[in-house]
């Protein structure tokens, strides 16, 4: 029998290590979870992650809204990323996003999701010791700020 425990923990690893790979953004899981806080949270995000192979979409969604309302900028956009077995990550999202539409959350792939953070801005340290803010290139995994400096995640 598989330990659930241990399998959400692995999955928040994993996904640790996919924001990495995808974004060169390092963070870790949040240890201080077992008081209704999300997962993992960066810069603009909030996530939840899941590594189940039996779906409960709308009860995943509850809470990483809950988490959001607990946490104190509440202007992070609430993530829920989920993985079966030997399958891609899948994510909810905020329907708000799209315009005209309210309420509740819109399901996308990976590609979409990857899409949809090229859209914000990531702080990344520039080698020359300077802190700017720049947007992904996904090309080569390297960030640019605007200037001609290469920056490095």
């Amino acid at each position: 029998m598989i330990n659930s425990i241990k399998k959400g923990k692995s999955g928040e690893v994993e996904f640790c290590t996919w924001l990495f790979d995808n974004f060169g953004i390092d963070v870790q899981r949040n240890y201080n979870q077992a008081q209704g806080g999300a997962d993992i949270i960066i810069k603009d995000f909030i996530f939840e992650i899941k590594r189940r192979e039996v779906l409960d979409l709308d009860s995943w969604w509850l809470q990483i809204c809950i988490a959001k309302k607990k946490h104190k900028n509440e202007n992070l956009i609430p993530v829920v990323a989920f993985r079966k077995n030997r399958q891609k990550w899948q994510f909810l999202i905020p329907a708000n996003l799209i315009h005209g539409i309210e309420k509740g959350y819109l399901q996308c792939t990976e590609r979409v999701f990857i899409e949809l953070m090229s859209l914000f801005v990531i702080e990344v340290n520039c080698s020359g010791g300077c802190d700017k803010v720049g947007y992904p290139n996904f090309n080569d995994k390297f960030y640019y700020c605007g200037s001609s400096e290469r920056c490095i995640p």
